[in-house]
């Protein structure tokens, strides 16, 4: 019968999730890119952006935004999508390309200094803001302190889920006033088309803004000091492409993630089992998280180019440049200036809520990959010690370090966040976007053609992708091989 084989085909258990058939229905499944740009808003637009901006000009408005894009829809998106295909997450791919097991314990180690770095550094920030907001009352180290402890407590208790409605609010809110006010101060659209094409273009800073004063931290004469931490940091350094592949696992339903869970190698078993049905789910799930990607590569840069020209058109003309002790008033000051004292306020809180959630994140997020990293060096780690134990202690000793680092700096957060961008922003990614070229070009073919034909491997292989992660992995060369070489004087 000519049913046959259609009604065996449809009495098969489904493989993957159904997935949405229309792009409008695949908005209802957005969620992993949002909170990867949402992670990213932190320091990096924040504070990086602004200084940026403000010293710089409106011409180099191309650097975080080519950063953005670059970064999204290349190496973090490739993280993304081999938790689509394979069902696991980053630190798992980088098991399974030669040598064997080494580079998830590479990350793991590598990421106990970048992590504490960029832990403290945020930390760092939001004591400033807190100590603002209390009048500055006291020395700075003990908002700090205060305020980091109570991060570690929430990230202990795993309660951070119950405060995120409060968090993400007040970043909207945050985000929203933000756009509005550099719309409001915006220049000509001539000259924002212009700075976001000029690619390359590179000045000298603002003299003024390379000033010492009290309280304040100035920029470096030399601008690629100031432009590979913005570089670095905008869309995430390399643990937020890590974190995505974590988060797209989590949602167990974009493709072979339906199987994923952290502790456990994905596979690719699970497609021999598939029939015409499944590709199908697996097409739209391939293609919804692309629009995931996308929409958040749109809200980051949107977000981005918010903080550079509010920064640019009303604290430049000012000459106020956020950083040191007075990082949370001449934020203040960008908001003030239009909307009068009444605001700043609302102002201060919500910066302290954007650095605070940013810095809870990465009090939750970092040990999780130092975790992987264990467990390749003692693969029997989690059968004599339980995942939340281990968790628990990795956060302890972790928060300790990054406490230590955020109360050294507690007077000048930027220069820590500066330090702990290019670590984990411009080395760490320069490494992992060679690594997910060798992953996706020679890895990922050979494992998935042991168990499908050509044209379905052709399916899974994300092309462009891999070009756009080429040119990050070259841009990313070439700025930090200049900075390399201008730090240690081999080049002037």
């Amino acid at each position: 019968m000519s049913t046959g084989p259609s009604s065996r085909e449809s009495s098969k258990p489904a493989v993957v999730y159904p997935a949405p058939s229309r792009w409008l229905a695949a908005l209802a499944f957005v969620g992993p890119g949002v909170v990867w740009a949402a992670e990213s808003i932190g320091s990096g637009e924040l504070i990086l952006s602004t200084r940026l901006g403000i010293a710089f000009g409106l011409m180099l408005l191309w650097v975080p935004t080519w950063a953005v894009i670059l970064k999204n829809l290349g190496p973090g998106y490739l993280h993304g999508r081999w938790a689509v295909v394979f069902g696991e997450g980053a630190m798992d791919m980088y098991a399974r390309i030669p040598p064997r097991r080494v580079w998830p314990i590479i990350f793991g180690i590598l990421h106990i200094l970048a992590g504490a770095m960029s832990i403290g550094g945020l930390a760092a920030s939001v004591g400033i803001v807190a100590h603002t907001l209390a009048g500055r009352y006291g020395p700075v180290q003990a908002y700090t302190a205060g305020v980091y402890i109570l991060t570690l407590i929430i990230a202990l208790l795993g309660i951070y889920v119950l405060l995120e409605v409060i968090f993400m609010g007040m970043m909207a809110s945050m985000v929203i006033l933000t756009v509005v006010l550099a719309v409001l101060a915006a220049p000509p659209i001539t000259e924002i088309l212009k700075g976001l094409f000029a690619v390359g273009y590179v000045a000298p800073p603002a003299s003024w803004a390379t000033v010492k004063a009290p309280g304040v931290e100035p920029v470096a004469p030399d601008p690629l000091v100031t432009i590979l931490p913005v570089l670095s940091w905008a869309a995430g350094g390399s643990a937020s492409h890590i974190w995505y592949s974590y988060w797209i696992v989590g949602s167990k339903m974009f493709g072979m993630a339906r199987y994923g869970e952290w502790g456990r190698q994905g596979g690719v078993d699970k497609y021999k089992e598939m029939g015409d049905e499944d590709w199908k789910h697996m097409r739209w799930w391939i293609r919804t998280h692309l629009l995931d990607a996308i929409l958040a590569c749109i809200l980051t840069v949107l977000i981005i180019a918010a903080f550079f020209i509010a920064g640019y058109a009303i604290l430049a003309p000012r000459q106020l440049l956020p950083g040191g002790v007075k990082l949370a008033e001449v934020i203040g000051e960008m908001y003030t200036a239009y909307l009068g004292p009444r605001a700043l306020l609302f102002v201060l809180v919500g910066s302290f809520f954007i650095l605070w959630s940013t810095n809870i994140s990465q009090s939750v997020g970092w040990p999780i990959i130092i975790m992987d990293g264990i467990r390749y060096i003692y693969p029997k780690i989690t059968e004599k010690v339980s995942t939340q134990t281990l968790r628990r202690i990795i956060t302890v000793l972790m928060g300790l370090w990054a406490l230590a680092w955020a109360l050294g700096y507690a007077t000048a957060p930027v220069e820590l966040i500066t330090w702990a961008s290019i670590f984990d922003g411009a080395l760490l990614v320069v490494l992992q976007g060679v690594l997910s070229i060798v992953a996706w070009v020679y890895v990922a073919p050979r494992e998935l053609s042991k168990v499908l034909p050509k044209e379905r491997v052709k399916e899974l292989i994300p092309r462009v992708p891999i070009v756009i992660n080429v040119i990050c992995t070259i841009l990313f060369v070439y700025f930090t091989g200049w900075w390399v070489g201008r730090t240690l004087g081999l080049i002037r």
